[in-house]
């Protein structure tokens, strides 16, 4: 079939081709709208969680100086207490200003070095500052010691502790409250880099 018998039977059925060529033009601009109608409301939603995001800082926002001055103040309260590692004397002072207060006895106090850090843990804004000590003194005193340790003016966590009797306390017949005990232990002071 030429083109001329082709606009032939189209003439013939003019009414049928019109509506055919109308249907398939408005077919294309539905399916063209619906496709812009979708993108378009995935930009109404996005824009959307976006106001109620803003809405939301806005209304948390007048609190705001508030809340920064609290976490100022608590950042300072944590930098007092923090000791630094390269600070011995100080911190050896700290220990032995806890046996002057609860009436122990240091015998051994010791800061290991500490090893370099490697990888995430170079980091961070803490470290970790470690001690071994050796402490005797009756269960009394060495509750005490260890209870200053805990509330005392630096962060402290006890790793390890053992607690037996005092090789110098020989007498047998003393009661548990006066008994010489000794106490090794292991704890981090939080530090400062």
């Amino acid at each position: 079939m030429n083109v001329t018998q082709l606009v032939a039977k189209l003439q013939k059925h003019l009414v049928v081709s019109i509506a055919t060529t109308l249907a398939v033009v408005f077919f294309g601009l539905y399916a063209y709208r619906n496709g812009a109608l979708t993108e378009t409301d995935a930009r109404l939603d996005e824009s959307t969680q976006l106001a109620a995001r803003l809405k939301t800082n806005i209304i948390n926002a007048t609190s705001l100086p508030e809340q920064v001055e609290a976490l100022v103040s608590a950042n300072a309260i944590v930098a007092d207490r923090l000791v630094r590692s390269d600070d011995r004397a100080k911190n050896v002072q700290y220990f032995y200003e806890i046996e002057a207060l609860t009436g122990v006895k240091i015998h051994e106090l010791r800061q290991p070095t500490l090893p370099p850090q490697k990888g995430d843990a170079a980091q961070g804004m803490y470290m970790p500052v470690p001690y071994s000590l050796k402490v005797t003194g009756n269960y009394s005193q060495l509750l005490a010691f260890i209870r200053r340790l805990e509330q005392g003016s630096c962060f402290c966590r006890m790793l390890g502790a053992t607690c037996g009797p005092s090789s110098s306390d020989a007498s047998a017949d003393k009661s548990v409250k006066e008994m010489q005990l000794s106490l090794n232990l292991d704890l981090e002071l939080l530090g400062r880099r």
